[in-house]
Parts: structure tokens; sequence; C-alpha cells
């Protein structure tokens, strides 16, 4: 019960079974889950995209990523979602971020510009919001998740920026 009361936004189910997820569909991965923040990044047809500190991943093959979870061992959450992109639209968002910088330019920024254009979003939670209430979500699965896992824990956009801050010292 404690644990349900530090997140910010709790996942009705989490399927744990990570052989379920189609990793050729739209797919929203939470990298990090349950770290403040997390870092968020989206696959299509089983390329994935995400904007850091150090630069973007871009067209990078999905199972290369999920080695990678395995074998640094990260808590990670993927979302299908039930909207269905070619690579050029998530290409075309990306396009206009070098790297991760600020509030302006965090991980989510291109994300939320593909889902929901123009929407005044500040954290992963207020998309996650819109996605269960759009009813645009078609399954949740975790790896690596620690068995009391719930959902992504409360965070506020000054530590983004805090973290943001630091990441760019650390690969500075």
């Amino acid at each position: 019960m404690t644990e349900s009361l530090m997140c910010d936004f709790q996942f009705d189910l989490i399927d744990r079974n990570f052989s379920n997820v189609n990793l050729q569909k739209t797919l929203l991965w939470i990298l990090h889950a349950d770290k403040i923040p997390p870092h968020i990044g989206i696959s299509v047809d089983g390329l994935f995209f995400s904007l850091k500190v150090r630069g973007k991943d871009e067209f990078m093959p999905t199972e290369k990523l999920v080695s990678l979870i395995n074998y640094r061992k990260i808590s990670s959450v993927l979302i299908e979602l039930k909207l269905n992109y070619e690579i050029s639209d998530v290409v075309n968002q990306f396009k206009y971020f070098e790297r991760a910088v600020d509030l302006s330019s965090s991980c989510l920024v291109p994300i939320k510009e593909l889902i929901v254009p123009g929407k005044k979003i500040g954290r992963l939670k207020e998309l996650l919001e819109i996605l269960t209430e759009k009813e645009l979500i078609n399954g949740v699965f975790g790896l690596n998740l620690a068995e009391s896992y719930a959902g992504i824990p409360y965070y506020t956009t000054e530590q983004i920026e805090l973290r943001l801050e630091k990441l760019k010292h650390v690969e500075g």
C-alpha cells in the first residue's frame, strides 16, 4: 500500500511476461522506470528513438535495446499504444532536436509532440493520463521490475531539470 502512495502514475496491470510484447508495434519505452525521473523513448516497426543529453538514439533495433536492458538489468516498462506511426513520423519529430538540454528539449518533448501535438505536458504522468483517458493503451509490460513496482514514482519538473544538468556534467 505504501508503494502505491509514492506513485505519481499507477498502472492497473503490468504483464511481466515479456515474451508477450510485439516489438513491431508502436511502443512507449520507460527506462529506469523506478528512478526519478525515468527516461523515455519510442519505437515503431522495431526501431527505437530517444533524446538524451549526449544526443539521440535513432533507428536502434529494439532487439539490441532489449539485450542492453537485460544486460544492465534496467527496470523498464513498455506500453503498447493503439496508435500506428510510420518511421518517418518519428524521424520528423526528432529532427528538431539534437540533445536533451532542458524542459523544452527533454526526452518527453519529441514523443509528446508526436502523440499529442501542441499540448502542454511537463511530466510523463500527464502523457500517461491522456493515453489512459483516450483509451490508447493496448498493454503494459514490465522487464526487470521489482515485485513491488506499481507505477511511475512522483517527481517534479525541477527534478527533471536537476537531472539533465547533472547528466550534462557527467557526460561533459
